[in-house]
């Protein structure tokens, strides 16, 4: 099986996909990052509007996920990024840093690459008709939510923000409407005892990681997938300061230090663990 991957390349990615990194990392013929930001704004000016339109304590979540925890990830050993997770495993592909994994230049390098999967790992954009007819076999999503619910932006926040019982991590099948694809596989989280955002994304590392290891492993089939009822289909964009000011009212964070210290002991433990000989 030939795999290409569509990612930001962040630690979402890293410690979502360490199984992955692990059993899979030889049959990645490629990796394309992609490195626009919503919107097509730069990263700089992304972090700018996010502190304007969401508020500090917001950004200090991403800035810890994509910075922080990175970089002291990186400073003890362990691999702070996908491709580094997949290097220690034996992946030995090209990457290729781009805007966008549609632009022409890098539909021409993937088609090359003859791929019979595409994964997209926290792609930072849609997927055009064109790039979704490259792959043999299917081309594949993971997404943080049970869809059809929460399609879009955080939906880690919004299940919090809407105070839901459950949530969960979804594979479905990559469409060029944003995360409307038939689902292939969905695994349930309780958000009961959940007491920041943090905890809700690292558990969803970890039961991503599971989810799309033995999506792999059973040979990457979407035989079975099943059609979204898009009746019941929510869509949500970028939390507001309000929105931020009325979840940690009810007592729920955005991070604390031991969510901090659990999701760098996850991202330390289990992102590319495996070294290749």
């Amino acid at each position: 099986m030939r795999i290409v991957i569509v990612t930001n390349n962040n630690l979402f990615a890293a410690a979502s996909l360490k199984r992955f990194a692990d059993e899979q990392a030889t049959n990645v013929c490629g990796v394309a990052i992609t490195t626009q930001f919503p919107g097509g704004r730069s990263r700089f000016l992304g972090l700018l509007k996010m502190f304007w339109y969401s508020g500090w304590k917001y950004t200090s979540l991403k800035l810890a996920i994509n910075f922080f925890i990175p970089l002291i990830a990186r400073i003890r050993g362990a691999p702070p990024s996908l491709v580094d997770a997949l290097r220690r495993s034996g992946f030995s592909g090209p990457v290729k840093k781009c805007a966008r994994a549609d632009a022409p230049e890098i539909l021409s390098w993937l088609r090359d690459l003859r791929p019979d999967v595409v994964l997209a790992a926290g792609a930072t954009h849609r997927f055009n008709d064109e790039l979704l007819s490259i792959p043999a076999r299917c081309a594949v999503n993971m997404h943080p939510s049970l869809l059809p619910r929460y399609a879009g932006r955080d939906p880690y926040f919004w299940c919090l923000m809407n105070d839901d019982p459950t949530s969960g991590v979804t594979i479905h099948v990559t469409a060029s409407k944003l995360d409307a694809g038939d689902i292939v596989d969905q695994r349930t989280i309780s958000l009961r005892d959940k007491d920041t955002v943090l905890d809700l994304i690292v558990d969803m590392w970890q039961l991503n990681d599971a989810m799309i290891g033995d999506f792999f492993a059973q040979g990457a089939s979407t035989d079975a997938a099943r059609p979204q009822n898009l009746a019941e289909r929510t869509f949500f964009h970028d939390p507001t300061r309000r929105d931020v000011q009325r979840l940690t009212s009810r007592g729920i964070g955005m991070w604390d230090y031991r969510s901090f210290a659990r999701a760098l002991r996850v991202a330390t433990t289990t992102a590319g663990t495996r070294r290749c000989c």
